[in-house]
């Protein structure tokens, strides 16, 4: 999770991203990312077109959220995700939809 208080940036974003790329040696077209908002932090949304410009295109993003406010900052992020996006309320949901997504081929995903 990240800190409570942190604007989250591409700069932060890039260093995740080429250690989960390099540990799972993966592009991300098979990585479904759940974000679970624990913790009220900053999202920087426009840096997900760096995100998708920089070629790690994921499986799917979900985002555990836990009011309407949250959900509304959720859907406004969706604007700039191109894989599959989902908001959800709990974990077990967002982890369901994430093995649901996983067991499809890719002509058939969720």
């Amino acid at each position: 999770e990240i800190n409570e208080g942190v604007d989250f940036s591409w700069k932060q974003a890039k260093i995740l991203i080429d250690d989960v790329a390099s540990f799972y040696n993966t592009n991300g077209n098979d990585i479904v990312y759940i974000s679970h908002r624990i913790h009220k932090y900053n999202v920087k949304p426009v840096d997900w077109l760096k995100f998708t410009s920089y070629a790690l295109k994921l499986k799917g993003y979900a985002i555990v959220v836990n009011n309407e406010l949250e959900s509304r900052n959720a859907n406004f992020e969706s604007l700039f995700v191109s894989s599959k996006f989902k908001i959800f309320n709990n974990c077990l949901e967002a982890v369901q939809w994430a093995a649901a997504i996983n067991e499809t081929k890719p002509s058939e995903a969720v």
